[in-house]
């Protein structure tokens, strides 16, 4: 199990997102984190880690 914490900062990006498919696709991806799944990822440096969401047409 892990803990994922959101900042204000994160929410208030997250709350603006126009396609709102894309906000339930990376609050269900949170909630995998927090089950255990972390699926794709990588380590940035400390405790700071990125995760990817494949949603919308892409490049």
């Amino acid at each position: 199990m892990f803990q994922v914490r959101q900042t204000q900062q994160f929410q208030d990006w997250l709350d603006a997102l126009k396609d709102l498919r894309a906000q339930v696709r990376i609050v269900a991806r949170l909630r995998l984190v927090e089950a255990g799944s972390l699926g794709d990822w990588k380590a940035l440096g400390g405790e700071v880690s990125e995760m990817r969401v494949d949603v919308g047409p892409g490049p």
